[in-house]
């Protein structure tokens, strides 16, 4: 480390350990809630389920298929075979790590979250026998879910229909009780995560907030001062950019991990550090005077250009653009850290002083 300088980390990979990882094995489902019924409950106890009861474990062990077993107890049901498709996407395709989506009532919130159990439990409720007839009756009047087959689930975030893709519609509209959202997992992970890492590539959101029609001017300036920082740190012209136009929009930056984090790291030194999230928009003073600090130190490390500057500042005020709100949580976890340390040495040095 330089003589003089303040930082005692290297900044770039501290904000990297702090971002989210997403595995690329991983699977994606959207598990219905009976028409957004079970919705609360699933979310509130942290699990998923499916019904069809009668479809016991000890029964699945019995070397009787699925289909046969559904046949033998569910004599009206007209679809045996995609019972037992659907039974066993839970019991077998969903496993742990994977991504799960349920909606809510009308599908106005879908809430993410990651399964964390490749088993599944059954819960102390009734197998809708006749003898069970009343007590079913008293927890679908209480709004109770019945399904006795569970899995875990560690909630992420709800995801607000207005927020979304509108090619995550097409997964919302699926009647299955269970869907492969694999096709749509990049549309996911965005939503999921405004940054995040994944294989080496870190991928980072700009959200666009203008509420008016966004200029081409505006945008095309935007993104050539992305593709221009970037080549500052990469050397090269070219940057993998997502842009969805409607207004408000969005701009998806895609490379190495430590190109993108330290493009991010000059941008929010120049356009500030205003956050957007579902809920709620801040200006997050702290992060940007810690990053201004940080880029005033390495002045000669990868000087942005005035023109550059004054572009990706004009346009960026213009589209009013917000900076990925993981971006800025991981700094203030760095941040906060550091303090921490700073604050263990200190305490250590006044022992050795005494």
């Amino acid at each position: 480390m330089t003589k003089g300088r303040s930082f005692k980390i290297n900044l770039i990979e501290e904000i990297i350990k702090e971002l989210p990882k997403v595995d690329s094995n991983i699977n994606y489902w959207l598990v219905r809630t009976n028409g957004g019924e079970y919705y609360e409950e699933f979310v509130n106890e942290n699990f998923i389920g499916i019904g069809w009861n009668k479809i016991t474990r000890e029964r699945i062990k019995d070397n009787i298929s699925i289909e046969d077993l559904v046949r033998e107890n569910y004599k009206k049901e007209s679809r045996p075979r995609y019972v037992e498709t659907q039974i066993l996407r839970f019991i077998e395709g969903i496993k742990k790590g994977d991504v799960v989506l349920v909606p809510s009532k009308n599908s106005r919130y879908l809430h993410c979250g990651y399964v964390i159990s490749d088993d599944y439990y059954e819960a102390d409720l009734p197998i809708n026998d006749e003898s069970a007839f009343e007590q079913l009756f008293e927890l679908e009047e209480e709004g109770i879910c019945p399904y006795r087959k569970r899995k875990w689930v560690k909630w992420i975030k709800p995801l607000s229909k207005d927020q979304l893709d509108p090619k995550l519609y097409l997964l919302v509209y699926s009647h299955h009780t269970i869907t492969s959202a694999n096709d749509y997992k990049d549309l996911i992970n965005r939503a999921m995560f405004d940054m995040y890492i994944q294989d080496e590539k870190c991928y980072a959101t700009f959200q666009i907030e203008r509420a008016e029609n966004i200029e081409a001017r505006s945008l095309v300036t935007f993104l050539n001062s992305l593709i221009e920082v970037n080549k500052i740190k990469s050397g090269k012209d070219d940057l993998e950019i997502k842009i969805s136009v409607q207004s408000p929009g969005l701009t998806e930056i895609i490379d190495n991990l430590y190109n993108i984090v330290w493009t991010c790291v000059v941008i929010l030194s120049i356009i500030g550090g205003k956050v957007k999230t579902p809920f709620f928009q801040f200006e997050s003073g702290g992060v940007v005077g810690y990053i201004e600090k940080y880029i005033k130190e390495r002045k000669n490390e990868g000087k942005v250009p005035d023109n550059i500057r004054e572009d990706l500042k004009s346009s960026s005020e213009e589209l009013k653009m917000t900076q990925p709100s993981e971006f800025v949580k991981a700094i203030e976890k760095v941040q906060k850290k550091e303090k921490v340390k700073e604050f263990e040495n200190t305490g250590e040095q006044e022992e050795k002083n005494d």
